[in-house]
This record gives structure tokens, sequence and C-alpha cells, in this order.
């Protein structure tokens, strides 16, 4: 059965359509990347940027996350996953990985419940704003860059539904 993949043909991209992951990468492919020259980039040096840019429903309070930033993640619940994916972490399981309750967490490594960028109206945020790239920054690419702004406004779609539901 073929199973539609949304894609995000406007301003912010996926991140519009709320098709975002908020993974991060494992701590020491950033340190590769400072051994191999690139000063600023260990885990330990980008980790507090990770922290301020999260708002994170589930592990906000944990030391290696954050819970005030403008970036809202949560995890997929049981009851969100198709059945492709549960079967699909079922049968991971089976094969003898390990469940990870926070795959962003240090050095985890295991079967997750994917991190993601998630619509505010999900995590219950006062903001009641769609988690799109586009409107979590738009006002500061603005005021630095207005013309990429209007150009990216005018940029072609193939559809645009708005629901107050």
């Amino acid at each position: 059965m073929a199973r539609p993949l949304p894609r995000g043909k406007l301003l912010g991209g996926c991140s519009s359509t709320n098709a975002t992951f908020a993974l991060r990468g494992h701590p020491a492919d950033y340190d590769a990347w400072e051994q191999a020259g690139n000063e600023g980039w260990s885990f330990d040096e980008v980790l507090p940027f990770f922290i301020r840019l999260e708002n994170d429903a589930d592990f906000g309070q944990a030391a290696c996350h954050g819970d005030g930033g403008p970036l809202p993640i949560r995890r997929y619940r049981d009851d969100e996953l198709t059945d492709v994916a549960q079967a699909g972490l079922t049968a991971l399981e089976q094969a003898g990985c390990t469940w990870v309750p926070d795959a962003n967490a240090p050095g985890a490594v295991g079967v997750f419940a994917l991190p993601a960028s998630a619509p505010t109206w999900l995590i219950t945020l006062p903001s009641r704003l769609i988690s799109a790239t586009a409107e979590r920054f738009a006002r500061s690419l603005h005021s630095r860059w207005p013309r990429l702004c209007e150009a990216k406004a005018r940029a072609p779609m193939d559809r645009l539904t708005c629901s107050a539901s």
C-alpha cells in the first residue's frame, strides 16, 4: 500500500507541515569535527546552543536539554504511531535493540520515539503557533534581510489550507 509523504513546498519548508525531526548528531561526531580543525564544534561547545534553542516538553528539565527556547520539541506517543512505525519498533526490540527514552541524551544508542519539532498545540504551549521555521524565525530574518523574506513569501506553492480546528 502506498503512503503519501507530505512535503513542504512553502516558506519554512517541511517545518511548515510539521514534518521535522529534532535529532542531534552523536557527540563523537561533533568531537571529530573539532579534532579535524573546526574550532568550537566539540559536543561540549555546541550543547549550550542546543539547550538555548529547545523547549523540550519531555526532557526540558534534564541537564542536556532546554525548556525555554523558541523551538518546541516532543516525542511521538505510542497512540500517534502508524501501524508500520509500531511494527518497526516492535521488530527492532524483538531483535535485541535497546529502548532509549531520550535519543538526544549524550551517547544514546538504540530504539526510540523520534524527537520532533512539533506544532505547539500538541504540546500545549501558550503561543498556539505552528512551529514552522518560517514562523519561529521570520521576524528576526526580516529585520536583517527584508528582500530575502519578500522573495520567499512570493514563492509558488501547490496548495495552502488553513483551519481553525
